[in-house]
């Protein structure tokens, strides 16, 4: 299950991957360690944020590296990925060591996470970034019209324009080889609620759409918006103007996988 506890909260119980989180938490998976194979002989090279950013900014549009503030973790598009890579490859800074002081024993192989571990159904998952975890680590929950198949997978992805505060992010998207403006624009955004959607839910759907068009033109009907929710309330309908309403899926997930199409 999602949790995000601090690492020494944890007590270790007879089952391999999961861990007592103390109190009324319950067991849990642990938070994971990410271990990372170098597959481009590029391990210790690194690059200055200003150059990232410099390439970043060729873009009119905030992109997940550049808008992480307050973020415990952030996943990036798969044109930052083409991005970060060129630099390292063609314009890093130089090298660094990538061996460690700290000692670290691991008793026995690491224990990937398993669908088993999560949820049986989106109706379990709370609050809405379980649900959000639970999707992107076992995507056969969704329907398989709404699975990414071999798509990227990216969270909290801002489909806005540039502003301080409150930046409006798409909680899970996919990006396909058919890429979009080099791969930082989703082809397909999940709108995940833990709870009916109403209008609040229509009005942020309208201005994912409204930013997609004035950004993209035409180009922004290649995106699907697919609303995931326990249901829908009357006031969803009417706020999402009839020439983008062929963009938008209404999937209640506690009816059985009964579809609601605009």
């Amino acid at each position: 299950m999602w949790d995000e506890s601090p690492r020494e909260n944890y007590e270790e119980t007879d089952e391999a991957g999961v861990f007592d989180a103390g109190g009324d938490r319950g067991e849990k998976c642990q938070p994971f360690l990410i271990q990372f194979e170098d597959n481009e002989d590029m391990a210790g090279r690194y690059v200055i944020s200003d150059q990232l950013y410099f390439e970043l900014g060729e873009y009119p549009y905030p992109l997940p590296s550049n808008s992480i503030a307050g973020m415990g973790f952030c996943t990036i598009t798969p044109g930052e990925t083409d991005i970060l890579l060129d630099l390292l490859e063609n314009d890093h800074e130089g090298e660094i060591e990538t061996v460690s002081d700290e000692p670290v024993q691991l008793d026995g192989d690491p224990v990937p996470f398993s669908p088993e571990y999560g949820v049986d159904s989106p109706e379990e998952a709370h609050p809405e970034s379980h649900l959000e975890a639970s999707l992107i680590a076992n995507p056969e929950l969704l329907p398989e019209h709404m699975q990414p198949d071999d798509a990227t997978i990216c969270r909290q992805v801002p489909i806005s324009p540039f502003k301080p505060a409150d930046m409006d992010k798409a909680d899970v998207c996919y990006f396909t080889e058919e890429m979009i403006r080099d791969g930082t624009i989703p082809n397909t955004v999940l709108e995940l609620k833990i709870r009916k959607a109403g209008k609040s839910a229509a009005l942020q759907v309208k201005r994912y759409l409204k930013w997609l068009h004035d950004r993209l033109g035409d180009e922004a009907n290649q995106i699907t918006i697919h609303v995931y929710a326990p249901g829908f309330t009357s006031t969803f309908d009417g706020y999402i103007p009839d020439r983008l309403l062929s963009q938008v899926e209404k999937y209640n997930f506690t009816t059985d996988g009964t579809q609601a199409h605009f």
